[in-house]
């Protein structure tokens, strides 16, 4: 499983950003934000990076 992140699916560009999870509403509930600065962003509720990689790495 790679950790690496892939490029922007919309601009290709490979300076991604991910931002720590972070709580929203109750303390079992975690955020975890992938944006690129094009505009795109991907949202995933976990407290796991590997698991927010992953999923930004499978998008279409």
């Amino acid at each position: 499983m790679s950790s690496k992140l892939k490029p922007c699916p919309k601009c290709g560009n490979r300076d991604i950003y991910f931002l720590r999870p972070t709580p929203f509403g109750t303390p079992a509930v975690w955020i975890a934000t992938i944006s690129c600065s094009c505009g795109i962003t991907f949202n995933i509720h976990t407290k796991d990076k590997q698991e927010a990689i992953s999923a930004w790495n499978k998008r279409s």
